[in-house]
């Protein structure tokens, strides 16, 4: 998919996303060594889904922008956090409005610059996608 996209510089992706999955790697081992801490557990587990809004929102920048199907990675990233971990429902609404905001943030300081309608578009399915994942976190937790 990288080199169909025709990604400029697959060295530099490549580099990023060993680092991502070594940072990532870290994280998951802290995760077991810490299993039975469950404020660590939460604290580390929000860690990694910060690394991956970060990374989805680097590689959305290196794809084209808003108009790249890589916000697709940070919609899987949101759903599976939201559907997964046995948060609240309010917890799982102000978590993912921050993911989704930082994930902007990181957007568009990359793309040096504001796409207005870019960014309405893939935001209006975000929060969709967003929508019926707290709601399905409500249902499953009450």
């Amino acid at each position: 998919l990288d080199v169909f996209l025709g990604f400029p510089d697959l060295r530099k992706l490549l580099l990023t996303r060993l680092i991502t999955e070594a940072v990532e790697l870290a994280l998951l081992l802290l995760l077991v060594v810490m299993k039975r801490k469950q404020r660590a557990v939460k604290l580390i587990a929000y860690l990694i889904f910060g690394v991956l809004t970060g990374y989805s929102a680097f590689l959305t920048s290196l794809a084209g922008g808003w108009d790249s199907v890589y916000w697709a990675g940070f919609v899987f990233c949101l759903t599976f956090f939201l559907c997964i971990l046995p948060i609240s429902p309010l917890e799982a609404l102000a978590y993912s409005l921050i993911m989704i905001l930082g994930y902007n943030a990181v957007l568009i300081a990359l793309l040096k610059g504001l796409d207005l309608e870019g960014l309405v578009k893939s935001n209006i399915f975000i929060l969709g996608t967003e929508l019926i994942c707290v709601s399905v976190s409500y249902l499953r937790n009450y």
